[in-house]
């Protein structure tokens, strides 16, 4: 059987990567007779339901298994059917996903569910073209629903499986990348009938659990007789060369009372879009130190928040400085109690509001960010001595 070459349209990369149709074909066997004494358990590997499989998939980006899975639970507990999501208030599935952040994912998993019923009826479309129209769904997780839940031969393709690969052609520690158009189709090639969402588990988990980034487990690797960066002996690509270095912010949450309630609002974009949080200023992007909190001239912060020029602080205290990671930034959030002499704009506190006045309490039942609600404590005990009255 003749080598099958996979060309890249692209000149910075490999431009012929031969691939022999028989050589997959034995990884294949082997790595599905490992798969059969080695596959993971995970609960959104026990059902064929493209919905829930749908919800797996978007929750695991850019997260943990670990973290996921209590989450995923929770999820399907209150919003056990697509018809039960796209019936939902966004307010709602925000709050469900509190915590689990990059909140965009909830939101177009929101959007998807309502396009998904009126449009096609409440059922997954069974082209990854079509999927792929939909908020949220990318080709990796097209392929995941479609070869998870019905075993269509779709190939997926994550980090994981990526590294698998470039090592598995010997091509991860040349210098020369290679391709994603290439990636892809040997991903494809791995595929067999009836067997897809088996292939594909099974190529997750190795990837996951043996082929690690820095101290990869080649000798219980099931695909150690093809793989030609452990037959040559190759050295592995670098494992952190293109990591790019975080970059401080520096940040500082206004917490405003007047008599006993908080002034919160709702974002309308950003990172934490469809959220409540406190007024929160950028004060600072980059460098490698921030001021200590008496160093912030906070007058000025109030007055440079336009929508609160008119409120007159009668007393200021620094109660918390928080620290968190959001993709590559490093943000530290010094928060700020500031009592007030009046109420600015009061609003309700419903669909429409995007500033409303609430008691400390109300907050529980409110989706807010993870760091928001790591203030609350904090919070509660610098109000508890009778501060605001």
């Amino acid at each position: 059987m003749a080598a099958k070459k996979l060309r890249s349209e692209h000149p910075n990369t490999m431009a012929d990567l031969p691939v022999d149709q028989r050589l997959v074909t034995v990884a294949r066997e082997e790595l599905l007779r490992w798969y059969r004494g080695h596959a993971r358990d995970f609960p959104w590997r026990r059902t064929r339901d493209p919905y829930a499989i749908w919800v797996s998939e978007i929750m695991l980006q850019q997260t943990t298994t670990q973290v996921v899975e209590p989450y995923f639970r929770r999820f399907l507990e209150q919003f056990p059917t697509l018809e039960c999501l796209a019936s939902a208030d966004e307010s709602d599935v925000l709050k469900l996903w509190e915590g689990l952040g990059y909140y965009r994912r909830a939101q177009n998993l929101h959007k998807t569910a309502r396009i998904l019923r009126t449009e096609f009826a409440g059922q997954f479309p069974r082209d990854p073209a079509v999927l792929m129209r939909l908020p949220g769904i990318g080709r990796y997780t097209a392929g995941a629903i479609l070869s998870l839940a019905f075993n269509q031969c779709v190939p997926i393709l994550e980090a994981n499986t990526r590294r698998l690969f470039r090592r598995w052609l010997g091509a991860s520690s040349n210098g020369t990348p290679v391709s994603d158009r290439a990636l892809w189709q040997v991903a494809e090639m791995f595929l067999a009938p009836r067997q897809a969402r088996k292939i594909n588990l099974a190529l997750m988990d190795v990837g996951s659990v043996v082929c690690l980034p820095k101290a990869p487990l080649c000798e219980r690797c099931p695909l150690k007789s093809t793989c030609q960066t452990f037959q040559r002996r190759l050295p592995l690509e670098g494992g952190s060369q293109n990591r790019k270095s975080s970059t401080l912010r520096h940040e500082v949450a206004l917490v405003l009372v007047w008599k006993w309630r908080l002034l919160v609002q709702r974002r309308s974009e950003g990172r934490w879009a469809g959220l409540w949080e406190f007024p929160r200023i950028l004060l600072q992007e980059g460098g490698n130190e921030v001021p200590t909190p008496d160093q912030i001239a906070l007058p000025e912060l109030i007055k440079h928040l336009g929508l609160f020029a008119e409120l007159d602080p009668l007393s200021v205290r620094h109660f918390a400085r928080l620290r968190h990671q959001v993709t590559r930034y490093r943000i530290v959030l010094d928060c700020f109690l500031v009592r007030v002499t009046q109420q600015a704009k009061p609003q309700l506190l419903d669909e429409a509001s995007e500033i409303a006045w609430v008691a400390l309490d109300a907050l529980d039942g409110l989706p807010v960010p993870a760091p928001i609600r790591r203030m609350l404590r904090p919070l509660a005990d610098a109000l508890g001595s009778g501060w605001a009255d």
